[in-house]
């Protein structure tokens, strides 16, 4: 009966207390409900108590930042990924991109078109502000100050959703992502203020109702494309599918919901993870992404189900290739697509940290090796973990005095050739997702060059999917990379209209690979341009000199013909200057260190041109 409901209209009271009734030990919706409230936690497993101790006295900064979170949520201030914030200065529109300034309208959700082409419309703004994490960040308010006003907006804002987006109609139903990341923090935050005054049965049982809505709507709306090609969203369809399930586990429903997601991830995270440990989708942003999908699926799941041990290797192995290619700033390159988005946040930063994922990965795994920094541990994990994770012992301690080795990951093609603070990040990664390539740009042979804090050479980014397809496509362009090419081909030709895939023209081949105490040696090759009237084949070649700490490039073009030739570098941090045609100095904006880029080929001129780069999604400067 709930699944027929749940097709095109509310559950209704009624229909949900009949479930309740008919399919657990409770008598009535009243009691099933108030048992929630008092004693049901799936996400956070730390008492209130102790989490409030504990949160002042170690994480005194990170108190501050969630109230003053909390406070930009009270006066309707909302950060959504890398957009300017933004203040709605009455009611929320839901279904809005505010940057634009055009809404979706309430069609049945079908019907809602996802990409309104030509009008800049970016479907991200509705969906991210509807996932809600600023509800923990209020809850958390409350729990450290006792201000009733942060518990009243929470109430309110929940409230004023379920209104203005009924079931199932508009943009914010559209994509069953966005509903299970709405309802993990739901409960998220529904978990930390349960026992408040402020909760009446009423509400409550109106929350739980559109809980299980939401987790029936994943259930019959699951974003399965197809063995070998399913996404991040599916995995986050899993994963809400399995919280849902902890949490309404008295219910029939809830044990298929479990069973179901334990399986489909221990398949999905060996399909979509390559042996060596990278997200098959192309892109280090997702890499974090789909981490943390596993990491808290691992860490919340165990308590209804049990992993198999090839489930726990693979996070493994994930977790120690994001290792490998952490930059000395402690960020990864920001290779392939990245849209910023996170799952579940609890220290108010809604930024991706991939050393403060490690750092929970580590503790969930218990894995010491695995953390980056001496310091005490995230917030986050102790949300996750519980106050433990405070205790002096050996899983504490902490393996960032190991050296920084240059590594190959052969089969996603991915390699670092670094020493101490200088370090450069190689991509010969080949197109993903199943040969789609959804989230690859076109960034074979691309670089990425650091030393200590400063960036020298970066990847451009993504800023934007959907609002402009010209805009699109030039940040995931070859131009927009720092690769050697010919000028104005594209490595892989786009697809009209399809902003999600590229034609898989090219092949890329990692054929040599050297590394020990002296130098290193990476070669590897591209075939994009063999389709070409004229053929030619491209490879690069990179040496690094470990005892004099420079890197040396040899690009070669391998054909016949007449070509206009180009090899970009995306400036970072720096300026730059060139001294004549063969010698371009790099200065840091942060320091004193300097790269020089020194040319020993005939026929090249270098020119500095303006570039936009995009660091988060939804912003770019130049």
């Amino acid at each position: 009966m709930a699944s027929i409901a749940c097709k095109k209209r509310p559950l209704t009271a009624e229909q949900f207390e009949s479930i309740i009734t008919s399919g657990s030990h409770f008598k009535d919706a009243d009691s099933y409900i108030s048992t929630l409230m008092s004693n049901r936690k799936v996400i956070g497993i730390v008492d209130r108590d102790t989490l409030l101790s504990t949160a002042k006295s170690h994480y005194p900064e990170t108190v501050d930042r969630i109230i003053a979170r909390a406070d930009e949520t009270i006066s309707q201030t909302f950060r959504v990924l890398g957009f300017p914030p933004h203040r709605f200065s009455n009611r929320i529109e839901w279904q809005k991109d505010f940057i634009a300034d055009i809404a979706w309208g309430k069609d049945y959700y079908l019907s809602v078109p996802l990409v309104m082409w030509n009008n800049n419309s970016d479907l991200k703004l509705p969906w991210e502000l509807s996932r809600g994490h600023y509800l923990v960040w209020l809850a958390e308010a409350w729990q450290f100050t006792g201000n009733r006003n942060y518990l009243l907006k929470l109430v309110s804002l929940i409230e004023d959703w379920i209104e203005s987006n009924p079931y199932p109609y508009g943009i914010n139903w559209t994509c069953s992502m966005e509903v299970a990341v709405r309802m993990i923090n739901w409960i998220a935050a529904f978990e930390i203020f349960a026992d408040s005054e402020t909760v009446t049965i009423e509400f409550a049982e109106k929350f739980y109702r559109m809980v299980y809505q939401h987790a029936v709507y994943i259930e019959e709306n699951l974003e399965v494309i197809g063995d070998g090609m399913n996404t991040n969203h599916y995995l986050t369809d899993l994963l809400g599918l399995l919280i849902a399930g902890s949490l309404f586990r008295d219910l029939p429903e809830s044990q298929n919901w479990c069973d179901l997601s334990k399986t489909e991830l221990e398949k999905e995270i060996k399909a979509q993870t390559l042996s060596d440990g990278f997200c098959y989708e192309s892109s280090m942003n997702y890499q974090t992404l789909t981490s943390e999908i596993y990491i808290l699926a691992y860490v919340i799941g165990s308590r209804s189900v049990r992993f198999s041990q090839e489930y726990r290797d693979r996070l493994e192995a994930m977790l120690r290739l994001s290792q490998a290619f952490l930059k000395p700033d402690g960020t990864l390159p920001n290779f392939g697509d990245g849209d910023s988005g996170r799952i579940l946040i609890f220290d108010g930063v809604d930024k991706p940290d991939p050393e403060k994922l490690l750092d929970i990965g580590a503790l969930a795994l218990n894995l010491p090796d695995l953390r980056t920094s001496t310091e005490k541990p995230p917030f986050d994990s102790l949300q996750l973990l519980g106050s433990n994770v405070l205790r002096p012992s050996e899983r504490l301690r902490c393996g960032i005095e190991q050296p920084k080795v240059s590594q190959l990951c052969r089969e996603s093609g991915l390699t670092t050739l670094r020493k101490d603070d200088l370090y450069l990040f190689f991509g010969a990664n080949p197109i993903g997702s199943g040969g789609v390539g959804g989230h690859k740009h076109n960034d074979m042979l691309t670089i990425d060059i650091s030393c200590g804090k400063t960036n020298f050479i970066v990847d451009s980014g993504t800023y934007t999917y959907t609002s402009n397809s010209t805009i699109r496509n030039r940040f995931r362009s070859t131009g927009f990379h720092s690769v050697p090419a010919v000028k104005n081909i594209e490595q892989n030709r786009f697809i009209p209209r399809i902003l999600f895939a590229i034609r898989p023209d090219a092949d890329v081949t990692v054929k040599r690979w050297e590394s020990n105490e002296r130098y290193d040696m990476v070669e590897a090759e591209h075939s994009a341009y063999t389709r070409l009237p004229e053929p030619l084949l491209i490879l690069r070649s990179i040496y690094f000199d470990k005892i004099n700490d420079f890197w040396v490039f040899k690009d070669s073009f391998c054909g016949h013909g007449s070509f206009d030739f180009q090899s970009n570098l995306i400036l970072g941090d720096v300026t730059a200057e060139i001294r004549d045609n063969d010698r371009i100095k790099l200065s840091s904006k942060f320091d004193d260190t300097v790269l020089e880029i020194i040319s020993f080929s005939t026929g090249w001129s270098g020119e500095i041109i303006p570039h936009e780069i995009s660091p988060h999604y939804g912003m770019k400067k130049e």
